[in-house]
């Protein structure tokens, strides 16, 4: 479907006389995966105007071709958006370890007594340690 929908795109940008006939969803993967929607047609005629005059399109040169354009551009890829999205803030993860820890402390010992102790440490989880100017 998404193949289908950047045909379609393509179709408006470009004269719909079948200059995009022969184009496989091999083909445009590179381009839909890696370069963000509002700039694949414009990657697309960027990659399909560096292939050489009868050279046969591929896969590795779609994208190497849209690497390059993503370069030029100064856009990161879709790709590399998603695994910084995927990666948790440290603050994140140690609030998420207090939280396990003051699940199993409870099974045993009385809230009072650790409540104190658990505010301290979300206190220093929160804290700003970063350097300040002199």
């Amino acid at each position: 479907m998404q193949t289908g929908g950047f045909l379609a795109r393509l179709e408006q940008c470009h004269s719909p006389i079948g200059e995009n006939a022969g184009i496989t969803e091999s083909h445009l993967r590179p381009v839909l995966a890696e370069v963000p929607e509002e700039l694949q047609t414009e990657c697309w005629k960027a990659v399909t105007e560096n292939i050489p005059e009868g050279g046969k399109l591929t896969f590795a040169q779609v994208k190497k071709e849209a690497r390059r354009f993503l370069m030029k551009k100064g856009v990161e890829s879709r790709n590399s958006k998603a695994a910084k999205l995927a990666k948790p803030d440290a603050r994140v993860t140690a609030r998420t370890s207090l939280k396990k820890l003051e699940a199993e402390v409870g099974r045993f010992v009385p809230a009072e007594r650790y409540r104190p102790l658990l505010n301290q440490l979300l206190a220093l989880i929160d804290q700003d340690i970063s350097p300040k100017p002199a």
